[in-house]
């Protein structure tokens, strides 16, 4: 029977920005998990989850595997979070800036 890796990386894009999750099973505990995530495009809009373009996240792995994987479930946090108001300013914001950035 071979083991799934311990440590894995994914790439993948949410709403045109280029991201990846590092997902390190056994974080700490059997059972536990953290998810390392990054924004990789360069002058990217910002995302609902973190302002600093990173984000350390430790959950159940029971979580990610209900979610259907790492990316699915990445992607759906970042979907839920997108409909916040906060998210809506947030990118407003970046977005009035972006005109006078050129």
């Amino acid at each position: 029977m071979q083991r799934e890796p311990r440590v894995t990386t994914d790439s993948f894009t949410w709403r045109g920005i280029r991201c990846s999750v590092v997902h390190t099973r056994g974080h700490i505990n059997a059972g536990w998990s953290r998810l390392q995530f990054r924004v990789l495009s360069d002058r990217a809009p910002p995302v609902p989850i973190t302002h600093a373009r990173y984000l350390a996240h430790e959950l159940d792995e029971d979580e990610v595997i209900a979610a259907g994987g790492t990316v699915a479930f990445m992607l759906a946090w970042l979907d839920r979070e997108a409909e916040t108001p906060g998210y809506a300013k947030a990118l407003a914001a970046w977005k009035q800036l972006d005109l006078f950035a050129q």
